[in-house]
């Protein structure tokens, strides 16, 4: 469940309620059908089962030992299928990656560096990701961004510090086509020693379709 604080910037979202109280009070953009009445209520919810996702994704791999992609960005970047041409999800299908937004990583109550001078509150939390990524050896980051995006061509810099070990940038304009995308994804992650086939279980059929199939 992903709900957005309106604040005076673009970058507020719900991961941010918890930096302070008077963050909450902000007017919360829900979704239709929730009372603007009950929003710090349904914020705070959100945010609990949020932070709650945080402990499984590193369990998860841990346990079973296996690789993730900590996928970093702005939320219009890496959660938009059209903007990305759907790579996160070709990486699972295709390579079995297993992939994890910042927003599974990063909760808002992580101690800020000063001595990077983030301005920007999703740069904060792509640092923050990149921090978590090198804290861990089976965490590998791939940053998505877009073209002429002048936040970015600095947090990028700070990024490439914060992570420790190389990570993979995709810059998306709107023009080009996943091909060359999914190539460049191939060699990082063969770099990383993890590039596998991967076959995706096979999704059952709507009841009505396998009815009519004989």
């Amino acid at each position: 469940m992903f709900l957005r604080i309106i604040g005076d910037d673009d970058d507020s979202d719900i991961r941010h309620v918890s930096l302070c109280p008077t963050t909450r009070q902000k007017k919360v953009q829900l979704p239709v059908g929730i009372e603007t009445g009950g929003r710090l209520q349904v914020a705070d919810e959100a945010l609990i089962r949020s932070q709650q996702i945080v402990p499984v994704s590193y369990t998860h791999l841990d346990v079973y030992k296996r690789q993730g992609l900590v996928l970093a960005g702005r939320g219009y970047n890496i959660y938009d299928r059209g903007v990305n041409c759907d790579i996160p999800r070709k990486l699972r299908q295709r390579y079995g990656a297993n992939v994890i937004p910042l927003d599974f990583l990063v909760t808002g109550r992580e101690a800020i560096d000063p001595a990077t001078n983030m301005f920007w509150v999703s740069g904060r939390k792509i640092l923050e990701a990149a921090r978590i990524a090198a804290s861990r050896p089976n965490l590998h980051m791939v940053y998505i961004t877009n073209f002429k995006c002048g936040p970015d061509s600095y947090i990028k810099h700070f990024a490439r510090e914060a992570a420790g070990a190389p990570l993979l940038i995709l810059q998306f304009d709107g023009h080009g086509n996943d091909a060359g995308y999914m190539t460049r994804c191939e060699a990082y992650l063969d770099s990383k020693g993890i590039l596998r086939c991967y076959q995706p279980p096979k999704e059952p059929l709507p009841k009505t379709l396998a009815a009519t199939i004989h």
